[in-house]
């Protein structure tokens, strides 16, 4: 892929996920010819999520038995993620 010189891709903030690129800001490269985008161009929405978990394993009995008590913990600050990490872009390769 090749980034079209006087377009920015980083002009869309519609919250859709299908609407985070702006295709038309690029197009393929000539068959045989390497395109000009740098590594981590894309940046996607953050995702934030915290989770916590305490194990303790006791013995029962000497080394017969075994009981683990477990506390877990999910999105423990509540934070709200609307939209999914991994989606699929459709390009025609027009800068259409």
């Amino acid at each position: 892929m090749g980034h079209l010189p006087g377009c920015s891709p980083a002009e869309v903030t519609t919250g859709d996920i299908g609407h985070l690129i702006k295709t038309s800001c690029f197009s393929f490269p000539a068959p045989g010819v390497l395109g000009n985008l740098g590594r981590n161009l894309f940046h996607m929405p953050a995702f934030r999520d915290l989770d916590f978990s305490v194990f303790k394993n006791q013995n029962l009995r000497g080394e017969k038995l075994k009981m683990q008590f477990r506390a877990e913990m999910f999105n423990i600050l509540n934070n709200t993620n609307l939209t999914a990490q991994t989606f699929t872009n459709t390009f025609t390769g027009t800068g259409a």
